[in-house]
């Protein structure tokens, strides 16, 4: 079993920087769109500076859970033994008052729905804003809380309280070595009481690379069998987003047109096994895609060289650049505006990319069409 510490969770960029000899102010961004504005510029350089989310571990003796409307997906309100809201860790307590499912006073709460008492047993609860469903939440944040619970839980009655895990998740946190006899999976329908509630807080719920898990992500990666179902791995891999419901490309049989003149082959992993995702990505050695969670796969690449992300200029995200920094791997990347015929531009329009500019992209790598 890999070790990971509470100061894993709490690393700076700026830290990560001097680990890689990576001199973040003067990265060379090679691949740039027609036109980019000084705040793009300005995006990165901020992001290249911010701080990992802080997470410390605190315990609560004799305590409850309350229960939230979307279960393990949201933040809990932690009661302490007298049944006072916990400060800082107390969510949507008013909400919970107006649904009628505790009358709150000044002085305690009186919790009206079923409570759940685990008696002489310790949890350790799972809890962020975040959807532990979607592929990126899971990997960056879920998966490496979880294995972190699991290394450090020593009390002989102690369980993980967990969301609803998908057949994948499991498979994923069963190789990775974690005893799911100990995960109690939790959809926060009742209130629990329990002898010691230990809840892990972040000062933020963006999740990031933690480069500690990459040997984690590596073993995964190798106990993946081949399947069967003629899943050939490819050098050139391009991520489709025709299966998201936002963010898509708009000109993107153009661009896939383009692409396949370079031998790029188109994927997307929705509907596929956790082993046939990584057998379509493992070997990859460069790959392009628009920015979105398929890119989280790239964790379990062994031979990426080059990595080419592209944006809408609606939404800006630096996760996948600091994976590709843990990793060694190059990385660029193009910012494309919405068009301008959509009358509410938002962070999850559709937008069309530059052909032009992607195929001077691959020029510049000296591939030949």
């Amino acid at each position: 079993m890999f070790n990971l510490k509470m100061s894993d969770f709490s690393e700076s960029v700026a830290e990560l920087s001097c680990r890689y000899n990576f001199d973040s102010d003067n990265f060379d961004f090679t691949a740039k769109p027609t036109k980019i504005g000084s705040s793009d510029e300005k995006f990165f350089v901020e992001w290249n500076r911010s701080e990992y989310s802080t997470v410390g571990l605190y315990e609560f003796p004799n305590s409850y859970l309350l229960p939230r409307k979307g279960g393990m997906d949201k933040r809990h309100s932690i009661l302490d033994s007298n049944r006072r809201p916990v400060d800082d860790f107390s969510y949507g307590i008013d909400d919970l008052n107006k649904a009628g499912i505790i009358d709150h006073t000044e002085l305690a709460v009186n919790i009206q729905c079923p409570i759940l008492d685990f008696g002489d047993v310790s949890l350790f609860v799972m809890s962020s804003p975040q959807s532990h469903q979607n592929h990126y939440h899971w990997h960056f944040f879920y998966m490496p809380i979880l294995i972190y619970l699991d290394q450090i839980k020593k009390r002989k009655n102690s369980f993980i309280l967990a969301p609803r895990l998908s057949t994948m998740q499991r498979e994923i946190l069963e190789r990775a070595g974690l005893n799911l006899k100990k995960v109690i999976e939790y959809e926060g329908a009742v209130a629990i009481k329990a002898k010691s509630i230990l809840v892990p807080s972040t000062s933020t719920f963006i999740p990031r690379i933690i480069p500690q898990m990459l040997p984690i992500y590596n073993k995964l990666a190798l106990s993946t069998v081949k399947n069967s179902s003629d899943v050939i791995a490819k050098k050139r891999v391009y991520i489709s987003r025709l299966d998201a419901p936002q963010r898509r490309i708009i000109n993107e049989s153009n661009l896939i047109s383009l692409l396949k003149e370079y031998d790029f082959e188109v994927v997307t992993f929705s509907g596929l096994n956790f082993s046939s995702q990584v057998e379509l990505i493992k070997d990859a050695e460069i790959v392009i895609a628009p920015h979105g969670a398929g890119l989280t796969n790239l964790v379990y690449a062994k031979n990426l060289k080059v990595l080419y992300e592209l944006f809408s200029s609606e939404w800006l995200h630096g996760c996948y650049r600091d994976l590709a920094l843990c990793k060694g791997i190059k990385y660029y990347y193009s910012i494309f505006s919405c068009d301008d015929n959509v009358s509410t531009i938002t962070r999850e329009s559709d937008y069309s990319i530059d052909l032009e500019v992607v195929e001077s992209f691959l020029k510049t790598l000296q591939l030949n069409n």
